[in-house]
């Protein structure tokens, strides 16, 4: 699933890339964003899942941890779209034109490919 696009009515449509590459520079991308309450759980739990170690967070640091993650991995797995002209500024595209539900499913599309790209042995204690 190298290459996904998404459809909205009206002949939009948007195209990001999750291939092996991205998906690597998005793994460093949420695992950089990381809160350090959340590093500080992770050394005193290892053996706790991701989704127990969130749920330690405030809404705070999980509003900041989404907002600094989401906007880099949108950028870095967008490729085209209707409305982007060749050449334009991804980033600028993200925080100024991308809709808040495409940006949900770009996000939602990179971790489905994360999460596919995982050993089977890893799949089963990282979720």
């Amino acid at each position: 699933m190298p290459r996904v696009r998404i459809e909205r009515e009206g002949g939009r449509w948007w195209e990001i890339a999750v291939g092996y590459g991205k998906i690597q520079i998005a793994r460093h991308i949420f695992t950089k964003n990381l809160p350090d309450a959340f590093k500080r759980a992770q050394i005193a739990q290892p053996d706790a899942d991701s989704v127990s170690l969130m749920k330690k967070l405030s809404a705070e640091e999980i509003t900041e941890y989404n907002q600094l993650t989401g906007r880099e991995v949108c950028a870095i797995a967008l490729v085209a779209a209707y409305d982007m002209e060749k050449g334009a500024d991804k980033q600028r595209y993200v925080d100024e034109d991308l809709p808040p539900d495409v940006a949900d499913e770009v996000l939602s599309r990179v971790r489905e490919a994360m999460d596919a790209a995982l050993p089977p042995d890893i799949k089963k204690t990282s979720s």
